[in-house]
């Protein structure tokens, strides 16, 4: 008898930025059964947040970020 070894594929991490609080809830639920789902409520928690997971060796492998966050822009995000 042949048993596989290999371990299932770990979830992708996808962290959405959206200073609106029902969006973020929305793409929360939406994808949270495939996804470990990282959320951020401004830019400044963007960053912080991604800087935290790749401080731990998290990739993250899709950011889903609003152009017109409440304290900054979009593209100031870096």
């Amino acid at each position: 008898m042949s048993y596989s070894t290999s371990l299932p594929e770990a979830k992708k991490t996808i962290m959405v930025c959206d200073d609106e609080q029902d969006l973020l809830q929305v793409f929360g639920l939406a994808l949270e059964t495939e996804y470990n789902v990282i959320l951020a409520n401004s830019g400044e928690n963007c960053i912080e947040k991604f800087t935290e997971e790749k401080s731990r060796g998290n990739k993250m492998h899709l950011i889903l970020q609003d152009y017109r966050l409440g304290d900054m822009f979009g593209d100031s995000v870096q």
